[in-house]
């Protein structure tokens, strides 16, 4: 027996003693065991949703067209939720082929800072007594960045006359959820009484750096 084969063929011979037929072909339709759910991993933005279309659901043997097919979810994604539009808030647990051929059953994002999610999924036809095995279907998640900037140290720093200090990220700090410290860049009035430079350029002043230059200890503020 071949795992997964569909169709079979053999040929037979009929006598009656005296004349013989030869060489027909007999073929076989064969049923699988298991529904052959197809499920397809997908990609979608932060806070957005995605409709679950036969590109990501799908049952790809005939024999099973025509039945009262459903998805049951056995784990619910973490950071979103499969729903309806035309029931919104409804988490659901399950829903109908219809609905998918419909484009009626979405995967919606919850807007967390998260790159990916995932949920657990079979195809049920209750009519055959028949189930898939469990699929897992991944989401990744295109971030966006929509979040603010948040300034967690703004402290005076206190400089002896014509020195050179260093500014620290205890001094100069801001976090953002969506950026890398390379990402989050001050830009600065110029200043009265003495000017800015990186170690790695301390001949050439600047009105602008990043936090990972605080943070790899790079920021000078020298006084005349």
């Amino acid at each position: 027996t071949i795992p997964n084969q569909q169709k079979d063929h053999f040929t037979v011979d009929v006598t009656n003693g005296v004349q013989v037929v030869s060489g027909i072909e007999i073929f076989v339709d064969i049923i699988p065991k298991l529904i052959p759910l197809q499920a397809q991993n997908f990609t979608v933005l932060e806070g957005n949703s995605k409709a679950l279309t036969e590109d990501y659901l799908k049952i790809s043997d005939q024999h099973f067209k025509g039945f009262s097919c459903e998805f049951i979810l056995l784990e619910s994604p973490k950071h979103g939720y499969i729903e309806n539009p035309r029931f919104p808030g409804v988490n659901l647990t399950k829903f109908t082929t219809k609905e998918v051929e419909q484009k009626l059953i979405y995967y919606a994002h919850d807007g967390s800072e998260t790159l990916c999610d995932n949920f657990t999924i079979l195809a049920n036809i209750s009519e055959l007594w028949k189930q898939s095995l469990p699929q897992m279907v991944f989401v990744t998640i295109e971030s966006v960045n929509d979040e603010v900037p948040v300034i967690t140290a703004n402290n005076i720093f206190k400089v002896w006359v014509s020195s050179i200090t260093e500014i620290t990220k205890g001094d100069l700090n801001a976090e953002d959820k969506d950026s890398l410290p390379a990402e989050l860049v001050f830009s600065i009035t110029p200043p009265s009484n003495g000017y800015l430079v990186l170690k790695s350029s301390p001949n050439k002043s600047i009105l602008s750096f990043t936090q990972a230059q605080i943070n790899q200890r790079q920021l000078l503020f020298i006084h005349n």
